[in-house]
């Protein structure tokens, strides 16, 4: 955990991203799994995870050119490469077959990815090693009878190796579904004698103060001794982002404006909607978990969204000019002052990479990572008004 003195060194606003607590987070994960389960990393939750990640997971599913060359950076082994996405141009296909080549793994969400893996693993003349991408309902993927085709049909593709399957049907799932998951694809996969299985459980995260269900312990314990009791005796690898991720960051907004209004006090903070998003947030009507940091006060106090007395209810909006930036509705705050800080707890998934980073063209955010007792800038403010011109100096 970042120390709370460390926290008021980060310029706003901003990320903090705690890489020891990530590679315990890790460990945690793969000793849990156990010795036949494998963990891969979705780097889109956040890609400013993946150096750390390096040798504390399996490998990387990696869905754009963009996470590519990313991984390249990163210095990532293509024996640790999944590389996945639902477009794969032809020329991404030969780069990534140029870089990493049999070492790799890919996967196929259409009989067309199928033809170019082929092609270009022909060219090369080296065999690659695919997994089918089965189907749940959405874009992604193939549905069952036409991976079932491709499998009858499996020597129209003599260049590559049908090494098993790949599902991911969503996020933030139910427990009873993601079982009801597992034993479809046991089913499934008996029937196919596919010899590997890649799985994205979708594990939910608690953003909120106000989530029910069962916690993190109940989650894994009931995932793990569903994995354990299949039928299927292959290799099973879970893929995993959010719920890798998400614990390990913070976001921080200072305060820069208060003012009342005839129906609610507002305030006013340098981030917004734009920086940070949370799966499930609605217009402020929900209380992420958070912490206040006041000037030459240590230690920041936890905001519960229960008023204490003397209390007053605002309003956190951010510096966009729409009436959508709503943070927070009816958050009790007793003295708050211009130039506390709001800091977000379990920012480390998606947030930074799903907001509406570009609109009204304010700055992209700091990035700061925590690492062995230092707290490093690894990526300044970014101006943006340059992306949202035609006209260059």
């Amino acid at each position: 955990m970042v120390p709370d003195k460390v926290l008021h060194e980060a310029l706003t606003p901003s990320y903090i991203f705690d890489l020891g607590a990530l590679r315990a987070r890790a460990a945690m994960l793969r000793e849990r799994l156990g010795a036949r389960m494998h963990l891969v990393y979705a780097m889109k939750a956040n890609p400013f995870l993946v150096e750390a990640l390096v040798p504390c997971v399996d490998g990387f599913e990696v869905c754009s050119p963009g996470e590519e060359r990313i991984c390249l950076k990163c210095g990532v082994p293509g024996e640790k490469m999944v590389l996945s996405g639902v477009n794969k141009e032809e020329a991404d296909v030969r780069d990534y077959v140029s870089h990493y080549g049999p070492a790799a793994l890919y996967t196929a969400e259409s009989p067309l990815q199928m033809e170019r893996l082929n092609a270009e693993a022909e060219r090369q003349k080296i065999t690659l090693r695919v997994l089918l991408r089965l189907n749940a309902g959405n874009q992604f993927g193939m549905d069952a009878q036409t991976v079932r085709t491709l499998l009858e049909k499996r020597a129209d593709y003599p260049a590559l190796s049908i090494f098993g399957l790949q599902y991911f049907s969503g996020t933030q799932k139910r427990l009873k579904r993601i079982l009801e998951e597992i034993d479809e694809l046991d089913d499934f996969l008996e029937e196919t004698g596919l010899e590997e299985l890649e799985f994205g459980p979708g594990l939910p995260v608690s953003y909120f103060t106000e989530d029910k269900g069962p916690g993190e312990e109940a989650l894994l314990s009931a995932l793990v001794e569903k994995l354990q009791s299949m039928r299927f005796a292959g290799g099973i690898t879970l893929e995993m982002g959010r719920f890798l991720a998400a614990p390990c960051g913070y976001y921080l907004t200072n305060v820069r404006d208060l003012k009342k209004g005839a129906d609610a006090s507002y305030c006013i903070v340098d981030g917004g909607i734009h920086q940070v998003n949370y799966y499930g947030q609605m217009m402020g009507m929900k209380h992420p978990f958070m912490r206040l940091m006041r000037a030459g006060q240590e230690r920041p106090e936890p905001l519960t969204g229960e008023a204490e007395e003397g209390a007053e209810h605002w309003t956190v909006c951010g510096s966009l000019c729409t009436t959508a930036d709503i943070l927070l509705r009816d958050l009790p705050v007793k003295e708050l002052q211009l130039s506390d800080t709001f800091l977000f707890e379990g920012a480390g998934a998606y947030a930074m990479t799903e907001g509406i980073s570009l609109f009204l063209s304010r700055d992209l955010p700091r990035i700061y990572v925590y690492d062995d007792g230092q707290l490093k800038l690894v990526r300044d403010k970014i101006y943006t008004e340059e992306w949202n011109c035609g006209k260059t100096d």
